[in-house]
């Protein structure tokens, strides 16, 4: 059977001693798995899930480990909990409901393939994006290559989070004559990715919205245009950050390497890593 997360989802026990507490999370994780199995999450009432999320005495569990079930059902809970929210994808608009049948399915395999139900604000917002069932058909068979789909969502991704999913390396055939560096849609987007990314160093961080007209927005330009843009206004914004540690400390040395931690701790901060 599927190993279910527990971590960040119920409650911690907040009584006995670390091998009590770890004696007792095992009873209830056990429990928990036998009653509701792994999509207990939503296998359960919201009764019970109030329930479950209130007991948070190691000894509760340790005392009915015998007899947990008869005693669960006889548990007042003490306060309301909310269950932890889960983003799911928008719906995909579609010609036929069978493109959208299959395009849902395309989209649901990549989610689960490479993140499960921790989803990235990055990848949510690339999801929200992309609501049209053509795209996901179009890009499931790309170029022919192997994860064509893989490869296609990354270019949708920022710089960061699109290294995150180890994409293999290879060339890229544009739909189009002409290599995208060539196309309008490549320049617009190029400086404006540019531009935020050196002025705040990721572009999760933009104040507002990228001014790239929406039609503009599904082309392969647009994608590699933004992630050209995007890199190279990092290593701006990292430029500048090590001037500026040495005008702070003219004798100092080791900016660069100061800097460059400083774009890795940002980034981690926006992927929720604290």
């Amino acid at each position: 059977m599927r190993r279910v997360r527990w971590d960040g989802v119920l409650p911690d026990l907040t009584t006995g001693s670390p091998r009590q507490q770890a004696w007792a999370v095992d009873i209830r994780n056990r429990y928990v798995r036998a009653r509701w199995g792994d999509k207990w999450q939503f296998a359960m009432s919201d009764m019970d899930w109030a329930r479950l999320t209130s007991l948070v005495d190691a000894k509760w569990w340790i005392d009915h480990r015998d007899d947990v079930a008869q005693a669960f059902e006889k548990q007042e809970p003490r306060q309301e909990r909310r269950r932890p929210e889960q983003y799911w994808p928008p719906d995909l608009t579609a010609r036929t409901p069978e493109d959208r049948r299959k395009a849902m399915k395309i989209r649901q395999a990549l989610i689960d393939s490479r993140w499960g139900r921790k989803i990235p604000p990055a990848v949510q917002e690339a999801l929200n994006r992309l609501t049209d069932a053509d795209w996901w058909l179009r890009n499931k068979v790309g170029d022919g290559r192997p994860m064509a789909i893989d490869r296609a969502f990354g270019d949708e991704l920022p710089e960061h989070d699109r290294r995150m999913m180890a994409l293999p390396k290879g060339p890229y055939v544009p739909p189009h004559p002409g290599p995208c560096e060539e196309q309008p849609d490549y320049v617009v987007t190029h400086a404006a990715a540019k531009k935020i990314a050196t002025e705040h160093g990721d572009l999760r961080l933009a104040p507002r919205p990228m001014d790239v007209p929406v039609e503009q927005r599904d082309s392969c330009c647009f994608s590699r245009g933004w992630r050209a843009g995007e890199a190279e206004g990092k290593q701006l914004w990292i430029s500048r950050k090590a001037a500026e540690l040495r005008r702070g400390n003219p004798r100092g040395t080791g900016a660069d390497e100061e800097a460059r931690l400083a774009m890795w701790r940002m980034e981690r901060h926006l992927d929720g890593h604290g």
